[in-house]
């Protein structure tokens, strides 16, 4: 019987259109993790499905070489300890914390601006964000209340940029998905490299709650990764 043998190229394609979707779907569940916390996100950390879909978006690389494996750990005891008894008091928990580390007035731990970190004037930093996210009208979201220097708003933006690529590879479009692949990397160094990785790292050490010390990890792993991409 004959079998179907796959073109090497285009199984390459298909494995970086892969990479790239996994790496669109990280950077949505870290946003997820540095909004204000809701009851869905103290469920999934709870019940061990925010785990589940980190280690599913990091497999392609902690499999090979198992960087993640430690800040996979701290989130999985997260669900395995049941922090907090139950949803609601892990909720409860969880703003506690993030008020501590991002929202006490004149007392904020953590900064999640771009602004607050080098030093860039905060008017060139923006001018260059808003020339970067008008170049991608596809981008813009109108419901969006973050700041454009929130790292929500520029995570937001790199999974728009790893998606378009995933989509690109798996389309068989060659220089569409290094053209996605270059407009990453462009940020990136003009802006998430200064700063993604403190980011983490403040939160790692000043977080009380052991759900944010395991987002952290994670965060400071990824970051770490990014910005060698």
């Amino acid at each position: 019987m004959n079998q179907l043998i796959q073109d090497p190229d285009q199984e390459l394609e298909n494995k970086l259109g892969n990479v790239s979707l996994d790496r669109a779907d990280l950077y949505q569940l870290l946003i997820r993790a540095v909004q204000f916390p809701t009851l869905m996100l103290a469920e999934s950390l709870w019940n061990g499905s925010y785990y589940s879909k980190v280690e599913k978006s990091v497999q392609w690389v902690n499999d090979r070489e198992g960087i993640y494996q430690a800040s996979l750990e701290k989130l999985k005891k997260v669900a395995e300890n049941k922090t907090g008894n139950d949803p609601v008091k892990l909720l409860k928990k969880m703003k506690e914390d993030y008020t501590h580390l991002f929202l006490t007035p004149n007392q904020t731990v953590v900064s999640p601006f771009e602004t607050d970190y080098g030093q860039i004037a905060q008017d060139l930093v923006v001018e260059s964000l808003n020339k970067v996210y008008n170049k991608e009208n596809c981008y813009i979201l109108p419901d969006s209340n973050e700041s454009i220097d929130h790292i929500c708003t520029e995570f937001s933006f790199l999974s728009h940029l790893c998606l378009q690529e995933g989509i690109s590879w798996k389309n068989g479009e060659v220089v569409a998905a290094k053209k996605w692949k270059m407009k990453q990397r462009a940020f990136t160094v003009h802006h998430l490299r200064k700063w993604g990785i403190s980011f983490f790292e403040n939160v790692g050490i000043h977080a009380e709650l052991e759900a944010y010390q395991a987002i952290a990890s994670v965060g400071k792993m990824f970051m770490i990764l990014e910005h060698g991409n």
